[in-house]
């Protein structure tokens, strides 16, 4: 065994892995919180832990120890990409039954190629065929951890961001605002995730102490960020707007039809055709909601609190929005309480509130949150809008 000496390099490693462990301990252990999201993330975790734990232990010297661990490792590889997808799939869709099996199978069956392989070599004594199987080996493992591997990566990275794209689909059509619903962090997550695959890459083609200690505070800072957001991450969607988040789930179809097909509007009838006086009564009632009763103020408004407010079905008020005003509903809301602060930012009664103040006041979450909305009606921002007036 020739150990190497301790490197800057390694002590890199061990804080990536220290801080890993921590994660893994208080999403799998401490946590109270037993989502089933959680759970994938748990995996994820843990087996990116373990691969940073086997170029670590590879890196110190011990690679005539890890040969036994090899349909470990690759299995484990295999698992990283269908765990992140799934994970992310949690979250958008929490009642989504995930088929493993089908998902998992590469990494099952690689991983049991091999191990039945290597319990081979040491059991059948033959020199010839001993060979013969480790060159399998070889071949199997070098194709699973490039051609297998890129494809999944590819693959299951592209399902994650569309994912998350109709995850902001569905945030705007269902909540008025978008504060610790809108994933964003995920954006991290995936562009973390393709820089873990690239820094393994260069790794190993540089092979050298600044690639190392690049690759591990890359990872050590990755899974700082992502543990936070994770352990931070309440769920978004209740039972009944679980139902309604799954309108695009997985479907070739355009979103707008998926959404009319999954909300179960009259099945038999047009959108056009029905009841004509039904609909108009409905705008005007949903109108004087937001004119008169000035509902948009509240800053947890939904289209399922505005419909109970209505006395209708959420799924016909969504499709109403959406066909007759032409808005989703974060735009059709923010655009009163954007009219309503104009309101308010001119009036004396409120000259020496905050920006903040008066975003809360007609319903925004967050300054940011705002800003964002008052600059993308106005084209300007509440304090350029307050030196005009």
């Amino acid at each position: 065994m020739n150990v190497q000496p301790i490197t800057l390099g390694h002590i890199s490693s061990v804080i990536s892995l220290v801080v890993g462990f921590l994660y893994i301990l208080q999403v799998g252990l401490i946590n109270k919180n037993k989502k089933e999201s959680n759970k994938i993330f748990f995996l994820y975790l843990l087996n990116l832990n373990f691969i940073i734990l086997f170029f670590f232990l590879l890196d110190i010297g011990l690679s005539n120890y890890l040969k036994y661990f090899v349909p470990f490792i690759t299995s484990s590889i295999l698992l990283i990409s269908p765990l992140l997808w799934m994970y992310i799939k949690k979250l958008v869709y929490p009642n989504y039954k995930l088929k493993i099996n089908k998902h998992f199978l590469p990494s099952i069956v690689i991983g049991t190629l091999l191990t039945l392989l290597e319990i081979s070599i040491y059991t059948i004594q033959i020199k010839s065929y001993q060979e013969i199987a480790l060159q399998i080996m070889t071949y199997v493992t070098i194709a699973s951890l490039t051609f297998i591997f890129i494809i999944q990566c590819n693959y299951y990275t592209y399902l994650s961001y569309n994912l998350y794209k109709k995850h902001q689909i569905n945030v705007a059509n269902l909540f008025s605002y978008s504060e610790n619903i809108d994933l964003k962090w995920i954006r991290v997550l995936l562009i973390g995730f393709i820089s873990f695959i690239v820094s393994m890459i260069v790794i190993n083609l540089m092979d050298g102490l600044l690639s190392d200690v690049l690759f591990d505070s890359l990872m050590t800072i990755y899974i700082i960020y992502i543990g936070i957001n994770a352990l931070n991450q309440k769920e978004i969607y209740t039972h009944e707007t679980t139902k309604i988040n799954s309108y695009n789930r997985e479907s070739s179809q355009p979103e707008k039809q998926n959404l009319i097909d999954e909300f179960n509007v009259a099945e038999t009838i047009q959108i056009p055709e029905i009841q004509p006086k039904l609909v108009s009564q409905l705008k005007q009632e949903l109108l004087k909601k937001l004119n008169e009763e000035k509902i948009f103020r509240d800053q947890d408004l939904s289209i399922y609190k505005l419909s109970k407010e209505l006395n209708t079905n959420s799924k016909y008020l969504s499709i109403i929005i959406n066909k007759e005003f032409k808005k989703n509903f974060v735009n059709f809301v923010n655009e009163f309480r954007i009219e309503d602060a104009k309101i308010n930012l001119k009036s004396e009664q409120f000259k020496n509130h905050t920006i903040e103040a008066h975003g809360q006041q007609v319903g925004f979450k967050s300054k940011s949150s705002f800003n964002n909305a008052f600059k993308k009606f106005t084209g300007k921002t509440p304090s350029e809008f307050l030196k005009t007036t």
